[in-house]
């Protein structure tokens, strides 16, 4: 849920555009719900994917560095990197 009227307020403006309609702040708070129980943030990073952050979520530290350092196994990223970005991720 977003505390932040100002950041609310835009978000209300956002999706009344997307939706060609005014939206009520209460569709907006199931959306930011929806969104938050399946957030998919963002990330610059390409090896942090979905999965690994469930793991992170969940509290499955050693899976998710496991699936981060196969997304990145290509790439050369070994164990201390991929420990070093879930740990950095979980912050």
């Amino acid at each position: 849920m977003i505390n932040n009227p100002v950041a609310f307020a835009k978000i209300i403006s956002f999706c009344s555009a997307i939706a060609g309609r005014e939206m009520e702040p209460i569709e907006i708070n199931r959306i930011m719900i929806l969104i938050e129980d399946y957030r998919f943030v963002p990330s610059n990073d390409p090896f942090m994917t979905h999965q690994v952050i469930e793991y992170i979520r969940a509290g499955k530290k050693i899976e998710a560095i496991k699936e981060y350092r196969s997304n990145g196994i290509q790439a050369g990223i070994g164990l201390k990197e991929a420990k070093d970005a879930v740990e950095a991720w979980k912050e």
